[in-house]
Formats: structure tokens, C-alpha cells, sequence
């Protein structure tokens, strides 16, 4: 049985744990262009894959379609296929929680294909 790891970072609301948290997000999640989001997403894969990770949970996006207008569309639905290449069991959160924000952005025009 593989040993589970648990990382527990307290007093997060402080100086040092803040810190150690924001770290930790900038490894978790990225933003930019397509190359710099795919690279990321692909040295986080590589990471996964070198461990003996169980289960990866996905915090994806609702609209993956390859029609999407969408500038993150195609990151998303890449990042999934590799995913699900790992072998590794993994899940798709397609969330919604930032439909509303990439809905108002779009119309504005800020999020239309970039690459």
C-alpha cells in the first residue's frame, strides 16, 4: 500500500504561512498565453506521472468544444486528453464558477482567440 501524504500549512492568515500558500498557488495554477498555460500544465503532468499518485482531480471549464470561441477552450480540453493519457484515474470538475466572469469578458471582447 502506497504511503498517503497530507500537507497541512498553518497559521495561513500570518506572514510565513501566507507566503508558503501564495507559493503554493503559483505552482497550482497560471495564467498567460497558450504556450506558457500548456507548459505548465504539462510539467504538473510530469510530476503527477513521476509519483504514485492514485487519483487526479481536474478543476476544468464547462465550454471545451473544439467550436468554442473561448481562448481557454482549447488549453482545457488539451490538458483533459493528457490527463487521460496518464492512465492515472482522473475526473473533470467542469466548473461553472467562472461562466458569469468569462461570459461578460468575452463580450467585451477581452477573451477572443489569443494563439
Amino acid at each position: 500500500m502506497a504511503e498517503r501524504r497530507t500537507v497541512a500549512v498553518t497559521g495561513a492568515s500570518g506572514g510565513v504561512g501566507s507566503r508558503v500558500i501564495r507559493a503554493l498557488a503559483t505552482f497550482i495554477s497560471s495564467d498567460g498565453d497558450r504556450e506558457t498555460l500548456m507548459r505548465h500544465h504539462r510539467n504538473v503532468l510530469a510530476a503527477l506521472v513521476a509519483t504514485d499518485i492514485e487519483h487526479i482531480v481536474y478543476m476544468s471549464i464547462i465550454d471545451i468544444d473544439v467550436d468554442s470561441p473561448l481562448y481557454y477552450a482549447p488549453i482545457h480540453r488539451e490538458t483533459e486528453i493528457l490527463l487521460r493519457d496518464t492512465g492515472i484515474a482522473c475526473c473533470f470538475a467542469r466548473t461553472s464558477v467562472f461562466a458569469d466572469f468569462f461570459f461578460t469578458t468575452f463580450q467585451r471582447g477581452e477573451l477572443s482567440s489569443k494563439s
